[in-house]
């Protein structure tokens, strides 16, 4: 993935304004989403997916889907960024199905960590936890935790309400310390 400047993300008013341009054809307003998300949607497909060139390949198409879609997409609460990580999860999903008929070991693939020691462990440990977690639990860690979402924007996307999303969370993260 390219080197992409870290942009904080807009109000919702300013990203409900990107959205309507961006439906009408503005490439600025598209461009100005795409930096908005693509630092944590990349950082998600990664973890998610475990493998750089395949988590590039599922960046490229959730975000040609959502160029695609952008004409239907409507805000009615749901912001774009949990419509875009819809998306991704979808994207991660069809990848799995697609590849069913291989064992999980043989589909995955360690994420490169930083070089210090305690960063290497720590990265052993979170890893060796998640593998452990139910796969609902390991995408509520991941959406929270490394795309760095908030719990609202992960509501939506899951399609749940705020406050389960809040109690799934918490529960998630009980059963991650239990296993540590």
């Amino acid at each position: 993935m390219p080197d992409i400047p870290l942009r904080s993300p807009t109000t919702a008013a300013e990203e409900s304004a990107l959205c309507t341009r961006a439906r009408q054809g503005d490439r600025a307003a598209v461009r100005a989403l795409f930096d908005c998300y693509a630092q944590r949607l990349y950082g998600y497909l990664l973890h998610t997916l475990r493998d750089p060139q395949l988590a590039s390949d599922c960046f490229q198409q959730t975000w040609l889907r959502a160029i695609e879609q952008f004409p239907r997409f409507e805000d009615r609460g749901a912001s774009f960024g949990a419509w875009l990580f819809t998306i991704a999860r979808n994207e991660c999903r069809q990848h799995w199905r697609r590849r069913t008929n291989e064992p999980l070991d043989a589909i995955t693939h360690d994420v490169p960590v930083p070089s210090p020691q305690h960063a290497i462990a720590n990265a052993i440990e979170i890893e060796r936890v998640l593998t452990q977690l139910h796969e609902d639990d390991r995408e509520l860690l991941r959406l929270r935790y490394l795309a760095d979402l908030p719990v609202a924007t992960i509501a939506r996307t899951l399609g749940i309400r705020t406050a389960t999303a809040h109690v799934r969370i918490h529960r998630a993260l009980r059963r991650a310390r239990r296993l540590l």
